[in-house]
């Protein structure tokens, strides 16, 4: 067998495991699909989660670069949430009322870059409104029992 075709099979053998790890990818990805949200990217759902004993995240906030969705609605005070930035554009989170963010401290995360994530421990009770402080019409809430 020639050089040119040992290449040529190397080449095909490489591009199969890159099409094969894409694929993967892929499938995994689609397979998280989010709950129906209200009007105001809430989730109508109770949560029966940790009550911050665990590392375990309670609820996950996932923007997608115009609306927040809330994996569970309602969370136990000491309960860990993830804010993840699926967009492909900035995303600055922020508690309300904008501009002042001072409704619950413990919701200002700031910048979460497109493709990243934060976790934070929600402590304080009452239901509690969010927003992009980069656009604050994009917003949501989150109860903590």
């Amino acid at each position: 067998m020639s050089n040119k075709h040992r290449i040529l099979i190397a080449i095909i053998a490489v591009v199969i495991v890159v099409g094969a790890a894409i694929a993967y990818a892929m499938i995994n990805a689609s397979n998280t699909a989010a709950p129906a949200t209200n009007s105001n990217g809430s989730s109508s759902s109770s949560s029966s989660s940790p009550t911050g004993t665990s590392q375990t995240v309670a609820s996950v906030i996932t923007y997608d670069g115009s609306t927040f969705t809330l994996s569970v609605g309602t969370v136990a005070a000491g309960s860990q949430v993830e804010i993840k930035n699926t967009s492909t554009g900035p995303l600055d989170f922020d508690s309300d009322p904008h501009p002042t963010h001072t409704d619950e401290p413990e919701f200002n995360q700031g910048s979460v870059d497109p493709g990243q994530s934060k976790t934070f421990t929600i402590t304080k009770k009452g239901t509690w409104g969010f927003h992009n402080h980069l656009d604050p019409t994009q917003h949501g809430n989150i109860t903590v029992n």
